[in-house]
């Protein structure tokens, strides 16, 4: 018999926080590399796998989403480009944070592959007025999730309290960097960097204005639900780019030369890849484990090893409480109706296609 699981209370109330009003997490272990000099925007442009040009433009303060691959395409990191406008030359204690007193890219990408990018770049750096710096330990991150941030980012906060009001007014604060709407949770919301000097203050004011923080395993519920591959579990080096569903959001096809371009545009030029991450669904209480086998059997009987498991998430809201998974599919098994079993108990998985959970549409102002 399948096992009847119920998903705990407060990580109930926290997916309701962000899918219906506004939490927040705290990304401050995430990687940050401080990259700056005169020649960054060109040097970038050649280096990842998407257009950052418009970044030059002096009132967006969105992120580029993008990758850096190898020159086999392969995906040596996900990453997102932050444009940093604020002057911090007065502030007492950037020169002991060590960073640069001038206009400069944060690169957001997972802590784990802070040294060999920073490595990378640094070995492409030839005459460029361009220098690569680690500040992850230098750097906080909040980010605030859900219809609520994303509407106070587009229109202000009033009547709710702001999460971060009145913390450029202090006497040491950098203004908050804001990276705009981005994707951690699939309902829209936007990161803020500081100084970790700052971290108690940025979590008085986020308790101030009693916005709820979101754990860990909520998190992750929340991640596999909006389809976001993770690095290190639902891709890495083996993958190409593009099987990890990045090419809407970290890849332009209409940008000049950077490393790996030849075979993403051969790729695209084909239609698809041989496998893609794919979303699954299975019965109440019957959950994969990461690393499980998918089989495909076909029309005729016959079983093939078809993809695995990559993440799981035992109870999914936005699926009836039903458990839910990310894994690589190949194409033809994903196209078809072939029947689709998992792990050595072949528990009988459905195709879903993704996001599994679809945000509604923002209010109209």
């Amino acid at each position: 018999m399948p096992e009847n699981i119920v998903l705990d209370s407060v990580i109930r109330a926290q997916y309701d926080a962000v899918h219906n009003d506004m939490g927040y997490f705290d990304r401050s272990n995430v990687g940050k590399l401080a990259i700056f000099g005169a020649d960054r925007f060109s040097w970038l442009q050649g280096m990842v796998s998407n257009d950052v040009t418009r970044l030059q433009a002096k009132n967006n303060y969105g992120d580029c989403r993008a990758c850096v691959l190898d020159a086999t395409g392969h995906l040596l990191t996900d990453l997102a480009l932050v444009p940093v406008r604020t002057f911090l030359g007065s502030i007492p204690f950037v020169k002991e944070l060590r960073l640069p007193d001038e206009e400069f890219f944060i690169a957001d990408l997972p802590r784990e592959n802070v040294a060999k990018i920073r490595a990378i770049f640094e070995r492409f750096i030839i005459m460029e007025d361009v220098e690569v710096r680690d500040v992850s330990d230098a750097l906080g991150c909040f980010s605030y999730q859900g219809p609520v941030a994303g509407e106070g980012w587009e229109y202000g906060f009033p009547p709710r309290p702001d999460p971060i009001a009145g913390l450029e007014k202090m006497t040491y604060t950098w203004p908050a960097d804001y990276s705009g709407i981005v994707g951690e949770s699939g309902s829209g919301g936007f990161n803020v960097y500081f100084p970790m000097l700052l971290r108690n203050d940025m979590l008085g004011a986020a308790q101030l204005a009693g916005t709820l923080e979101i754990g860990t395993e909520t998190q992750e519920i929340l991640r596999i639900e909006a389809g976001i591959p993770k690095y290190g579990a639902d891709m890495d080096e083996t993958n190409i780019a593009l099987e990890a569903n990045l090419g809407p959001t970290h890849i332009s096809m209409n940008k000049g030369c950077y490393v790996g371009q030849e075979i993403i545009a051969r790729i695209d030029s084909r239609g698809h890849t041989n496998r893609s991450l794919t979303g699954l669904v299975f019965q109440k209480g019957c959950v994969p484990a990461v690393g499980d086998l998918i089989i495909a059997t076909e029309s005729d009987g016959s079983q093939k090893e078809t993809g695995r498991i990559t993440s799981v998430c035992a109870i999914s809201p936005a699926m009836q409480d039903r458990p839910i998974a990310l894994g690589y599919v190949r194409h033809e098994h994903s196209e078809s109706h072939a029947r689709l079993t998992v792990g050595a108990h072949a528990i009988e998985a459905e195709i879903v296609r993704l996001p599994f959970f679809k945000q509604p549409p923002p209010k109209q102002y």
